[in-house]
């Protein structure tokens, strides 16, 4: 009994030794032939270890039929699965024997089979002159041409949205109110600082003074000078824009001669004339108002010309304010 007790815990290391040597011996014995791989790829139950790739592609691999030609479908359960939202590309028509085999065969990875999308490129509409000058845009390039039909001329029209006399406002009688003066007073400057500013006075009247000639020489009575090609260009009525538009800078320089010049070209103005159904309201009050009464103001009321073609304008954009509301409109389609 007592040798027995002095060599069990010898007995039972023996025990554990064997049964370790067994279990070692049996997992050497590795096949990899009897590893299982799915359609996608996952070892089956016999997998204890990391398997070559070439195992894997040749156990995952469709085997193909000598009398066929053509891949083994392999079943449904062990073929991956491809989301709809994936374009995947299409199998060519095949015969009726080969279909089933060809539904999974020609399936290609979605990176492979999506074509690059197609830029397709709509150019706009062409839109015609007299429908471009209907879709209210401020600037309209019209030139004058052969043929041409007659340019709209303005009628004073009937008022759709009249005004009860009580609501008008009556304009002052009497002898207006002086303004008061909004100048800057300065202080008594340097001859130094006078003679500096004199002569940037004398830098920005010169570039005028050239602007102004081209102007004269190029687009004389037209809105605009094109300055690259020399020619001129109509955005705003053709109502020799440019020109009404710097009548008070001509008299603020003091170039008095052209100021006078421009001021009877202004009288041969025909606002009731215009190469657009529709007026700008803005650009027109701006330009055209706002050049003919500056210039009226600045000169002290000399020339009674400007204030007579300045209230020929107003009463015909009057007929821009006939609305409901009395809001005026943005474009103006005074035309009858």
């Amino acid at each position: 009994m007592l040798r027995l007790r002095r060599y069990r815990i010898f007995l039972i290391l023996a025990v554990f030794t064997i049964f370790f040597l067994y279990h070692f011996t049996n997992v050497r014995d590795w096949d990899s032939s009897k590893i299982s791989v799915d359609g996608l790829g996952n070892f089956g139950q016999n997998g204890a270890g990391v398997v070559p790739p070439t195992s894997i592609a040749k156990a995952a691999a469709p085997k193909a039929s000598p009398a066929v030609n053509t891949i083994k479908s392999p079943s449904p359960s062990t073929v991956p699965t491809i989301p709809d939202e994936v374009p995947v590309a299409k199998a060519p028509e095949v015969s009726p024997s080969t279909q089933s085999v060809a539904s999974h065969a020609t399936q290609v990875p979605a990176a492979e089979s999506t074509a690059a999308p197609k830029i397709i490129f709509i150019p706009p509409p062409k839109v015609e002159e007299e429908e471009f000058a209907q879709t209210g845009q401020g600037r309209l390039e019209v030139e004058p041409v052969e043929n041409a039909p007659p340019r709209a001329h303005w009628t004073k029209q009937e008022e759709h949205f009249p005004l009860p006399p009580e609501s008008l406002i009556s304009l002052p009688t009497g002898k207006p109110k002086d303004i008061p003066k909004i100048q800057h007073v300065f202080a008594e400057e340097s001859a130094e600082k006078k003679t500096d500013r004199e002569r940037r006075l004398a830098s920005v009247r010169e570039a005028f003074q050239t602007t102004w000639s081209s102007y004269r020489q190029y687009a004389w009575m037209n809105d605009e000078l094109s300055p690259v090609s020399g020619g001129s260009r109509n955005p705003f009525c053709g109502w020799a824009a440019t020109l009404v538009d710097s009548l008070d800078t001509l008299w603020i320089m003091g170039l008095k001669e052209e100021f006078e010049i421009a001021t009877n070209a202004v009288q041969s103005i025909d606002f009731t004339v215009s190469l657009r159904k529709d007026i700008p309201l803005f650009e027109t009050v701006i330009r055209y108002l706002g050049g003919l009464i500056a210039a009226y103001d600045l000169s002290d009321g000399q020339y009674k010309a400007l204030l007579e073609k300045a209230v020929e304008l107003a009463d015909i954009l009057m007929g821009a304010f006939d609305t409901p509301n009395r809001m005026p409109q943005t474009f103006y389609n005074w035309a009858p």
